[in-house]
Parts: structure tokens; sequence; C-alpha cells
């Protein structure tokens, strides 16, 4: 399978790294929990495993030519409170390696907090 990714769109995940967001039943923040990260909100396009290769640059390169188009960006991004930061149309397999960077991190968010699903 494959996937296209364009990780680096951002919205308001600062607050969580600064320590403002409380989420503890006890009003401790992420760095009174011992959890120094960043919180950021991306976006990526998948496809079934199994796709193609060729299938997936080419879907690859449509995502990039449209988030390069400034009118675009206006409509979708801009106007939502969105900003692409970085190069959106990566490789995909850096956008795979970024996906398993994110679940390590949750993983071990997860270890570290004792969350417990209810």
């Amino acid at each position: 399978g494959g996937a296209a990714g364009f990780p680096d769109i951002v919205g308001g995940g600062e607050s969580f790294h600064a320590g403002e967001i409380h989420g503890g039943t006890d009003g401790a923040g992420p760095r009174q929990t011992g959890i120094d990260m960043r919180i950021r909100t991306w976006c990526g396009l998948f496809a079934p495993a199994g796709t193609p290769s060729d299938i997936v640059q080419r879907l690859n390169t449509i995502v990039a030519k449209a988030l390069s188009d400034r009118e675009f960006k206006a409509k979708f991004l801009t106007s939502q409170g969105l900003e692409l930061v970085g190069r959106a149309g990566g490789i995909p397999e850096q956008f795979a390696a970024f996906l398993r960077s994110e679940r390590a991190t949750y993983e071990n968010v997860v270890k570290l907090t004792g969350i417990k699903e209810d």
C-alpha cells in the first residue's frame, strides 16, 4: 500500500506544547505529568494496502499540485484557519516514517499516563 501525505498542516497545538492546556483530572498540564511534546494537526491521504506504487505516486503528484495552487490553499486551508508548513506531496515513504513516529509517540504517552480505554 501507500500513502501520500502532507503532515505539516498545523492548527492549534502550540497551546498544548506550551503547557497551557490541562488534560488531567487534577488539572496537571503535560509538562507536570512528565510529557513534553508538541501536538499538531496534520492531514494525509491514504490508499488501500496493495495499491500499486505508480498510482500512489500519481495521487501524490496531484495533491502536491493542488496544494501549491494559491487559490486552492485560500479556499481549503486559509479559510479554515490552517496553514501549510513545509512541502506537500513529499515522498510517500517519508510520510510512512512520519506515521510510525507518531504512533510510537502516542504509544509512549499512553504508557506514561496509564490512559485506559473506556
